[in-house]
């Protein structure tokens, strides 16, 4: 059947787009809205079309090569807490896992660490639901044919410079060398969408510093006391003596998307309301499930890699690699430190930020006083 006589859904456009994720560059990946509002056509895609059934109600046009799975299920992601570093292995090794709470599900090609996103000195909160009416999922043939690749971004990655593997964790990139290459992340993206999932969706990310609270049980009840009732958190929590404490330290960041417009604004403005999350979660119809609530992405070197038909692409897939590998080693870690030496202390200590990234400390003899 051919879908001329009607436009083609905008949002199915997202496939074969990339968007940047790395925490230094870009949004990182725990909010669908803000990576998508800055994108790269990467892949083109077909423009013959096809009309598909989307959900109970809705009929929508797509490209011939972009397959449309029905889904009209729902789901609640149960309320986990734990540190930075606890949640981001766990992620790294679950897609499925890190789809349910951030949004952004990356296959175990993808070389990216949610250790660069989630500190290591902080707890995290993470919850939600999500109502998925259908997903939209961009063709392998597509992906893999070169002829559809940007033969620019073919042409700025062969002119990348060599990146090292990691191997034993001694390679460090020169100056020049990650500055380059930050540049062609900057204009290229990181990761290709592949696959899009639309719906309504409510996800909450509460973090707090480990110093801020006395444990990562008492983090749980007053989490749970402030958001009482609504998605998946039971109503009825109790709040305890550290409860004002915790609400002078704890960041908030919440995404809501589909259902009434208004009402997800503001559900996502004031999180911690059960009335207004209620009001919103009874607006979802198959009217308002067309908003994009979350994503599956592979890395730019994956995707080269796949296209690659010479030696120069094949080491320049190679070289993507190799970046992607080391800049997922990066961990973060919010905090304070002092620096200072002991009264009668004769040496000098300097301290300072290096680039590529990093804390360098250096001792250096200096001449008593």
């Amino acid at each position: 059947m051919s879908g001329e006589d009607q436009p083609v859904f905008t949002n199915s456009q997202l496939l074969g787009q990339s968007v940047n994720i790395l925490p230094s560059l870009g949004n990182g990946p725990f909010d669908v809205g803000s990576l998508l509002s800055d994108t790269t056509r990467v892949i083109s895609i077909s423009k013959s079309t096809k009309i598909v059934q989307a959900n109970n109600d809705k009929k929508i046009t797509i490209p011939n090569d972009v397959n449309c799975t029905v889904l009209n299920n729902s789901s609640s992601s149960v309320l986990v807490v734990d540190s930075g570093h606890t949640i981001s292995n766990s992620w790294s090794v679950n897609a499925s896992a890190s789809g349910s709470y951030s949004g952004v599900s990356l296959d175990a090609s993808a070389s990216y660490s949610f250790g660069t996103s989630l500190s290591q000195s902080n707890y995290y909160g993470f919850f939600g639901f999500e109502y998925s009416s259908f997903t939209l999922t961009l063709q392998k043939a597509t992906i893999r044919n070169k002829s559809n690749v940007d033969p620019q971004l073919l042409a700025d990655a062969a002119t990348l410079p060599e990146w090292k593997a990691w191997n034993d964790g001694t390679y460090r990139p020169d100056k020049d060398t990650y500055d380059k290459y930050m540049e062609f992340f900057d204009s290229w993206g990181t990761h290709l969408i592949t696959h899009c999932h639309f719906g309504a969706r409510f996800s909450a990310k509460v973090e707090i510093g480990k110093e801020k609270c006395e444990s990562k049980e008492s983090f749980e009840t007053n989490l749970k006391a402030e958001f009482s009732g609504v998605a998946s958190i039971e109503a009825g929590a109790k709040k305890n003596k550290e409860y004002e404490s915790y609400r002078n330290s704890r960041k908030v960041d919440a995404y809501v998307k589909g259902g009434d417009q208004g009402l997800a604004a503001v559900s996502e403005r004031r999180p911690q309301d059960s009335d207004d999350y209620n009001a919103w979660a009874k607006s979802i119809t198959n009217e308002t499930t067309l908003a994009p609530v979350r994503l599956a992405l592979t890395n730019m070197a994956e995707m080269l890699r796949k296209v690659a038909k010479t030696d120069e692409e094949r080491k320049a897939a190679k070289n993507l690699s190799n970046a992607f590998a080391w800049l997922a080693k990066f961990q973060r870690i919010d905090g304070t430190v002092f620096f200072g030496a002991l009264p009668r202390d004769t040496q000098k200590y300097e301290m300072y930020i290096t680039a590529p990234p990093g804390i360098l400390c250096e001792i250096r003899e200096a001449k008593q006083q």
